[in-house]
């Protein structure tokens, strides 16, 4: 599985859908702090496209501060 981070993860799950992709996980916001789905490409490698969002309070402890 490749990751791949992107500006804008509902722009690019509305382009690949119109492509004719089908998600294998659909878009969703997860508590980890993300928001993203998978496909799975032409020659069957899963790529998981995602945009950062704020974590979950269950999660934050594991993030370090950026000063």
């Amino acid at each position: 599985m490749y990751n791949f981070a992107v500006p804008d993860v509902d722009a690019e799950y509305d382009r690949l859908m119109a492509a004719g992709f089908q998600p294998v996980m659909p878009i969703d916001d997860h508590p980890w702090g993300d928001r993203g789905f998978a496909i799975k490409d032409p020659n069957g490698i899963m790529l998981y496209l995602y945009s950062d969002r704020e974590p979950s309070e269950e999660f934050k402890q594991y993030y370090k501060a950026v000063e």
